[in-house]
């Protein structure tokens, strides 16, 4: 598909920090060269996009909806919102009206919406969509599928087919020509976990794809496998967690920082009067290392930092990208930028294709 006729929706009524951070977002991922003005159509309800008329400049296509989903509301209300922004942008997937839909709104409106005029059935299956996570390891990146598209249903096929998504998504976009694929549990032997994931490993071990085993999750960070698959209440809970360490190492660091800056106490002993005589040429090592001590730890908070990966695409429907409810402007920013990467990839009907030629499913 031609980049000029990409047409990328965004939701104004998603996130919770309204539209204000939304617009940031725009504004950002424009001035970076992500997407361009003509590229975008905001959706929003009535008083979303009087807002946005009254605070950013024209030349950026709106398009008002009647409805709004809220966090929280139960799927059965959700289903009956037609003219929300959520349902509108995925009608316009499926019309060809847009090419992606990006949204920090509710995650199962996304994925509820997705299902319903999106999801095919590949060989007598209903494709279930699953949320793919890129995480960082120290050499790179890999991807957790499912962050949480289905956290009630865990099944043989829904295993096999997150495996499959996962490991041509890593291949088509992440570019890892041979994707290595573990299936997480509580250990690396055959035997463990309950019987869905004994004989999720079996059928994945007689597949076709560069099946490692069973992971555990504390090696996912470290970088054994490419694709970690999982149900989506498990998937939930390593995201989670990861995002809780990162959090608690941001603090750690403030912390000690601070503690660093406070330091030396007045002098009381010849001991510490010593300390005090050193500290300036401690200070002079520190003034001459914090460029560099800055370049890495910006290079390696865009490892780690989901405002810096971006979105989450839901694989298993075309153009779906979802962002964390919390998202900052960076985080839109660069979620536009991997709505558009989708875009030219076309990952989606590489998905399709390649699962449909797969002789059996499980």
């Amino acid at each position: 598909m031609n980049d000029i006729s990409a047409k990328i929706a965004i939701d104004l009524d998603g996130g919770d920090h309204g539209p204000k951070v939304i617009a940031k977002g725009i504004t950002l991922a424009i001035k970076e060269g992500f997407v361009s003005q003509q590229e975008l159509v905001v959706l929003g309800s009535s008083a979303s996009i009087n807002w946005f008329k009254n605070h950013m400049p024209d030349g950026i296509s709106l398009q008002e909806c009647g409805e709004a989903i809220k966090m929280g509301e139960d799927i059965k209300t959700i289903r009956k919102k037609r003219r929300s922004s959520i349902a509108q942008g995925v009608y316009g997937v499926k019309t060809d009206k847009f090419q992606a839909l990006v949204s920090a709104g509710e995650t199962k409106a996304m994925v509820a919406w997705g299902k319903m005029l999106l999801a095919p059935r590949i060989n007598d299956f209903d494709l279930r969509p699953a949320i793919g996570v890129k995480m960082p390891h120290p050499d790179g990146l890999w991807l957790l599928v499912d962050a949480g598209a289905n956290i009630e249903a865990k099944s043989i096929i829904t295993l096999w087919h997150n495996a499959h998504m996962g490991a041509i998504y890593a291949r088509e976009v992440m570019g890892i020509a041979n994707p290595r694929v573990g299936l997480v549990n509580i250990g690396e032997e055959e035997s463990k976990g309950d019987q869905t994931l004994r004989d999720a490993h079996a059928i994945l071990g007689r597949s076709n794809l560069n099946f490692v085993g069973n992971v555990e999750p504390r090696e996912l960070f470290l970088g054994k496998v490419d694709v970690a698959v999982c149900d989506g209440k498990v998937g939930n809970l390593i995201l989670k967690s990861g995002e809780g360490v990162v959090e608690m190492l941001k603090a750690i660091a403030k912390r000690e920082f601070k503690r660093l800056l406070s330091r030396p106490e007045f002098p009381q002993t010849s001991r510490q009067l010593a300390w005090c005589f050193a500290w300036p040429f401690i200070w002079l090592l520190v003034i001459l290392a914090t460029p560099l001590s800055l370049i890495i730890f910006q290079d390696a908070k865009k490892k780690i930092s989901h405002d810096e990966i971006g979105g989450a695409i839901l694989l298993g429907v075309p153009g779906m990208i979802i962002c964390h409810g919390r998202s900052n402007a960076r985080a839109i920013a660069n979620a536009l930028r991997v709505a558009k990467a989708e875009i030219g990839h076309n990952v989606h009907q590489i998905i399709f294709d390649q699962l449909r030629q797969i002789e059996k499913s499980p």
